[in-house]
């Protein structure tokens, strides 16, 4: 199985069966508010233009489906338009989460320098 999204919160409305290694360039009815269940190792890339243009949200499976009862599509006007799934080459265990830290760390390394830089420009 792949994913399914439906165009409405709560798994209602017209149901879009989405296969691995489908590619979905002209979708529409997924307008507003919409959910979606994607099965394990998988990773489903949104976009709300045609042919995988615009602004696009990628979710990603590891070891677990994804249920997702409600997201809202407020910012995209034209809804989702087109959807990629592929399958997930991770073989890490939660990859996206477990390499977060770096992105704090840096933060943290940038405010010390700041600091830093201010405390030297005061003497």
């Amino acid at each position: 199985m792949g994913a399914v999204i439906y165009s409405g919160c709560n798994y209602t409305g017209k149901a879009y069966q989405l296969q691995i290694d489908g590619n979905y360039q002209n979708l529409s009815g997924l307008n507003g508010s919409i959910s979606l269940k994607i099965s394990t190792g998988l990773v489903v890339t949104l976009y709300n233009g045609p042919n995988y243009t615009g602004n696009s949200l990628m979710l990603t499976t590891s070891s677990q489906t994804l249920d997702i009862p409600c997201l809202l599509l407020s910012n995209w006007v034209n809804g989702i338009q087109s959807v990629k799934v592929i399958k997930n080459n991770s073989t890490a265990e939660g990859f996206n989460m477990d390499t977060s830290w770096i992105t704090y760390l840096l933060l943290a390394i940038i405010f010390i320098l700041i600091i830093l830089y201010y405390r030297n420009c005061n003497k």
